[in-house]
């Protein structure tokens, strides 16, 4: 338990890239080597749709492929422009990985598969944070 949450502290401070989101907006990563990875393609596709369900969740979603980090917009089909990404030290040069990172900037969720609209949402409407905005709705 101790171990979970030093990593934890320690993405929040390494997610410095993004930290005007923070408390503001949940952030999802997915990472591929290059954008022609076929489940980096998969994954893009599973958000086309979804513009309304992620706003709902204040939840944007950015591309990276090293060493470029730029946030999709799924409502309007385009990209805004790349951010700095000399303080992201939770995202390496590796192969297809999608990451999760909740209001507090904390990473909450990282797999290497290809990750659902459904159980994204489920994993988000589980979080305290996100119970209590549907409550206040």
């Amino acid at each position: 338990m101790i171990l979970s949450i030093v990593i934890m502290m320690s993405c929040a401070a390494n997610a410095q890239c993004l930290e005007d989101l923070q408390w503001k907006n949940r952030v999802l990563i997915i990472n591929a080597i290059d954008t022609s990875d076929q489940l980096y393609q998969k994954q893009i596709n599973l958000f086309q749709d979804e513009s309304e369900a992620l706003r709902e969740r204040k939840l944007n979603v950015f591309q990276y492929t090293y060493p470029h980090l730029r946030q999709l917009d799924f409502s309007q089909k385009k990209n805004s422009k790349n951010r700095n990404t000399k303080d992201c030290e939770f995202i390496i040069k590796e192969d297809f990985n999608v990451i999760l990172i909740g209001l507090d900037g904390g990473v909450k969720l990282r797999s290497k598969k290809i990750l659902t609209p459904e159980k994204l949402y489920a994993k988000i409407d589980a979080m305290p944070m996100r119970r209590s905005e549907m409550k206040g709705n």
